[in-house]
């Protein structure tokens, strides 16, 4: 974990150096919510005869960040990814958790963005047992502003690793959320 939270460190610093100085012009701060659909990978579990998987939930979000440069931006959020479960008892998992990430933009004209993100996500999970712990998020996405670029809708795609890891002796699900999110900038 710490091995990728100095790369994360790394990849920012870099994007920082090869973009200069911020210019206050372009920064901006930004607040969101959305929703989405979720999907968990429950591994062995899901080859069970007889057993009745749910692996799909909804995704609820909440954003807020600031965007430094054009290409590049720090973000606090908020994910409640869900409930996932297996079987009667064999596995059940209630997910969410608050996080941050950076992103990278990749300005197409017009306002739109293509974007990677990578951060870190502090998931609580209740169910066959109950834990707390930080794991890695990532992430590519499509942002596009409105006529008066306040607001935007942003489309992405996030997985979400090992949610729910040393529960019960699990090694954790990856979860994958695709959202839709309303951003408004200031």
């Amino acid at each position: 974990m710490d091995r990728f939270i100095r790369g994360l460190a790394g990849v920012v610093l870099a994007a920082a150096l090869a973009v200069g100085a911020p210019d206050p012009a372009r920064a901006q701060g930004y607040f969101g919510a959305g929703f989405g659909w979720t999907k968990a990978d429950l591994g062995d579990i899901e080859d069970l005869p007889g057993v009745e998987v749910d692996d799909e939930s909804m995704a609820l979000r909440l954003v807020a960040g600031y965007r430094f440069w054009h290409v590049l931006a720090l973000e606090l959020f908020y994910t409640d990814l869900g409930a996932f479960s297996a079987g009667s008892g064999i596995l059940k998992v209630d997910a969410k958790g608050e996080g941050y990430s950076a992103l990278v933009f990749l300005p197409l004209g017009d306002g739109a963005d293509l974007f990677a993100k990578a951060g870190v996500y502090r998931w609580d999970v209740t169910g066959t047992g109950e834990r707390k712990q930080t794991e890695p998020v990532y992430g590519l996405g499509l942002q596009l502003p409105s006529r008066d670029r306040a607001f935007g809708i942003r489309f992405e795609y996030e997985r979400y690793v090992d949610v729910g890891k040393d529960i019960g002796g699990s090694e954790g699900i990856d979860v994958d959320v695709f959202s839709a999110n309303l951003i408004y900038s200031f």
